[in-house]
């Protein structure tokens, strides 16, 4: 009589908040070229470095060929920091009075999501402030975004959340004008850090869009006001200025 062994790796209960899934081995003995019986013969299913012992009664029905589930055994299964994971399994079963067979296979799992990611992005106007959308895969997690313009950090925002406007402070401006040099555009890079708690879940690749100077004036072209930039020539070549108005309240933007 020849007996083998096959099994089934499957996933389920994908827990983002955890970063886990439950892993779940099905064991099938399979026989043919005689028959034979045994009561509750032993075996043992290994799931990720855990052994689970079983026993089952093989082939009762004493047939020449056939199969038989003779196992089925799960774990809760921790997946690497990035969602990903590969369950390594193997099995053995002593049912055929002969000799112990054995089983082993692997599975990747599909990867739990975790760090956020940010949507499409469109153009903005650096004076007017951007949003960004972003899916967070847990009410859990909490994301910081950051804005960067060529080398320089613009912007950080703790507990971002998706579409959220935000605007820029004069020396935020001040420092994304600096960043853009005589250029009235640049490229804008968005990033999510993704935490739960202060443990970092993740980081999200760069997203791109262009921010553009929309002034800090008005003019009037044509009988339609429009933002205006202010330029100043400061011996070395044409500087960008902000117009400022000084009220009671302090040093204002002007218009």
């Amino acid at each position: 009589m020849s007996v083998w062994l096959t099994g089934t790796i499957t996933q389920s209960n994908k827990n983002a908040v955890n970063n886990t899934s439950l892993a779940t081995v099905t064991l099938v003995a399979n026989w043919n070229g005689g028959s034979w019986a045994a009561d509750n013969p032993a075996g043992y299913i290994i799931i990720d470095s855990t052994r689970y012992d079983f026993t089952s009664n093989f082939n009762t029905n004493n047939t020449t060929t056939g199969s038989q589930t003779i196992a089925v055994k799960s774990k809760t299964v921790n997946h690497n920091a990035d969602g990903s994971k590969t369950v390594y399994c193997s099995a053995a079963f002593d049912g055929t009075g002969i000799e112990t067979v054995y089983w082993s296979a692997n599975k990747i799992f599909e990867p739990i999501a975790r760090t956020s990611v940010i949507g499409s992005l469109t153009e903005f106007d650096l004076e007017k402030g951007f949003s960004v959308p972003v899916t967070k895969y847990s009410s859990d997690f909490s994301d910081t975004l950051s804005l960067v313009i060529g080398a320089t950090t613009i912007k950080t925002i703790e507990n971002y959340t998706d579409s959220t406007h935000v605007d820029l402070t004069n020396q935020e401006l001040l420092t994304a004008y600096l960043c853009l040099e005589e250029n009235t555009s640049a490229t804008a890079a968005f990033r999510v850090t993704t935490k739960k708690g202060s443990e970092i879940i993740g980081t999200s690749p760069y997203s791109y869009t262009t921010a553009h100077v929309a002034g800090t004036v008005k003019i009037n072209a044509a009988g339609e006001w429009k933002d205006g930039i202010v330029w100043i020539n400061t011996g070395s070549g044409w500087r960008r200025a902000i117009a400022n108005v000084r009220s009671a309240e302090g040093w204002k933007r002007g218009m």
